[in-house]
């Protein structure tokens, strides 16, 4: 298969950003490499050129407390944790979205049982978002949030019996949110796949 290797860091001034700042790099370029048609992606980072590594765990040769888990490897583990195994990308149109939004990309399971969205957002603003996938009813959705405050943590988990064909939900800055959606029933597949809104 199709191997991308890169080495990538942020980089400000030779220092370090802000880690909630840093998730938000990270995953606008896994969302960039992903959109762009790679089907894996490897992260590799050696010491930053500043104050000690910018990797996603953290050791200052000087702490005696042991390493540190950046919130890098907290959204990293976000990615890997979420995304369904043999998982196909859904195709996917946005409206309406604040340009705060720095990139997103959706899979379906291969059981075609649930859909996730991987969902990037910068800046300070709370925005609501809605989300949907078109003609399916969404019995249950999960959320997980990496951002300044939360590493890799689930923060909702509701289910609609009756089942909803939208999902609206608050949306804060530099983040990296990741939506698990069940679906009433099985999605019907078009030549494309199904397609997800969010908006």
């Amino acid at each position: 298969k199709p191997v991308l290797m890169s080495e990538w860091h942020s980089a400000n001034n030779d220092d370090l950003d802000p880690e909630d700042v840093e998730v938000v790099e990270q995953s606008r370029a896994i969302c960039t490499a992903l959109n762009g048609g790679i089907n894996g992606y490897l992260w590799f980072e050696a010491n930053h050129p500043g104050n000690g590594f910018a990797g996603l765990i953290h050791l200052p040769w000087w702490d005696t407390d042991g390493p540190n888990l950046m919130k890098t490897y907290h959204s990293w583990r976000q990615w890997l944790s979420l995304t369904p195994q043999g998982a196909n990308r859904i195709r996917a149109r946005t409206e309406n979205l604040p340009i705060t939004i720095e990139g997103s990309v959706a899979f379906h399971s291969s059981g075609l049982t649930n859909a996730v969205l991987h969902l990037v957002k910068s800046g300070t603003n709370l925005d609501t978002m809605a989300l949907r996938v078109a003609g399916k009813l969404i019995k249950r959705v999960e959320q997980w949030r990496t951002s300044a405050t939360l590493g890799y943590t689930k923060v909702l988990d509701a289910t609609y019996a009756a089942g909803t064909n939208q999902f609206v939900t608050p949306l804060a800055g530099n983040q990296l949110s990741s939506y698990r959606l069940h679906f009433a029933a099985d999605p019907l597949l078009g030549t494309n796949g199904p397609l997800a809104f969010w908006r």
